[in-house]
């Protein structure tokens, strides 16, 4: 096979490689779009502590059993939790200050260090 041929070929292999993961990425983007907690529509109720609204959702009836995510999680992070145990429970999950839907405390250090 001609060095010319071969070139093509192998062009023409990664074209269609490339064609099929962007088509495979834009599907994947809009089949998965609706688990963006930024998309979604946020369920639940704020409560106002010193003028920081803070977010949370209230389900079932029974004992309370309280869900508090931990860091980088928020609300949504429960989104199929809340409804099990909503059956049984009556159950309060939080976004803490700065995540979540929750607002950040004005004036308040998120750094790391």
């Amino acid at each position: 096979m001609s060095a010319l041929k071969r070139a093509l070929r192998i062009g023409g292999m990664t074209g269609l490689a490339i064609t099929g993961y962007a088509a495979y990425a834009q599907y994947a983007i809009r089949r998965f779009e609706h688990l963006d907690p930024l998309n979604a529509d946020a369920p639940g109720s704020y409560l106002d502590i010193d003028g920081t609204a803070i977010h949370y959702v209230e389900a079932g009836r029974g004992e309370d059993v309280v869900l508090i995510h931990g860091w980088n999680g928020s609300t949504f992070s429960f989104r199929y939790t809340i409804p099990e145990l909503a059956q049984r429970y009556r159950v309060i999950a939080i976004d803490l200050m700065g995540y979540g839907y929750s607002a950040r405390m004005r004036d308040a250090d998120y750094s790391l260090t």
